[in-house]
């Protein structure tokens, strides 16, 4: 995803979870009135990170959850966006990940969801952002946990 000082500290990271709400096929899910607004926001935090005003940092799970998606060449518009705008993660954050994901499966977390929240905060990031409203439901809890921000696009948007 609640925009602090998150656009001045240059940290975010996009979420990528693949329930029915990622926010990374935003841009090309089915439009409704919610899917619009996310999209919307999810390119200009996209545009942000290409005017070096933030970064993002990816999961190696991205990849896996892109497997997921039945329709191939969303699939391919996906990965592409992806790796355009995510660079690489350290390899070196895969163990504090998994530690931070086992604590966060307390939370009733999807696996998939505590990894990516997990490698979010095991790379210093100041805020994940998700269109996933479980994981938003959850935000006030892994915040206090992790001190890492759970947000939506739009409202982080708001703060570019």
């Amino acid at each position: 995803m609640t925009a602090e000082s998150l656009s001045r500290a240059g940290k975010g990271c996009l979420d990528a979870g693949l329930s029915g709400t990622c926010a990374w096929c935003r841009p090309f899910d089915r439009p409704t009135p919610r899917v619009e607004r996310e999209a919307r926001s999810v390119r200009e935090i996209l545009r942000a990170a290409d005017l070096g005003r933030l970064t993002i940092v990816g999961s190696p799970a991205i990849e896996v959850e892109l497997g997921w998606l039945a329709n191939a060449e969303k699939r391919e518009a996906v990965r592409k966006l992806v790796r355009r705008s995510a660079p690489e993660s350290d390899p070196d954050l895969q163990a504090r990940a998994w530690s931070v994901r086992r604590r966060l499966l307390e939370f009733r977390l999807t696996p998939m969801d505590a990894l990516h929240i997990g490698w979010a905060s095991s790379a210093g990031r100041d805020v994940f952002i998700t269109t996933d409203d479980g994981v938003l439901k959850m935000g006030p809890d892994v915040e206090r946990r992790l001190g890492l921000r759970v947000s939506g696009p739009v409202e982080f948007a708001r703060g570019l």
